[in-house]
């Protein structure tokens, strides 16, 4: 992520505990995911939970949300 980011190639995060305001990708061509949690942007290694939210994302829904962004209608494609 950081290298494609680094050469101004779009990426697309995806992301758990972490905080993307915090560690990047930076810049307005990337595509930023994230499930909307209380426990967001904890940061910590090991979670409570033994099954935690923050690691739940669904495949499908990825999907989905990639090829909603590349649609042309949208912006920019590949």
């Amino acid at each position: 992520m950081h290298a494609a980011a680094a050469l101004h190639r779009p990426v697309f995060g995806f992301f758990g505990p972490t905080d993307p305001e915090r560690t990047g990708p930076y810049g307005n061509i990337h595509h930023i995911y994230q499930m909307r949690l209380d426990c967001l942007k904890c940061l910590k290694r090991s979670c409570r939970e033994e099954n935690p939210p923050c690691h739940r994302l669904e495949a499908g829904r990825i999907a989905e949300e990639c090829i909603l962004t590349l649609k042309p209608e949208n912006g920019e494609s590949c």
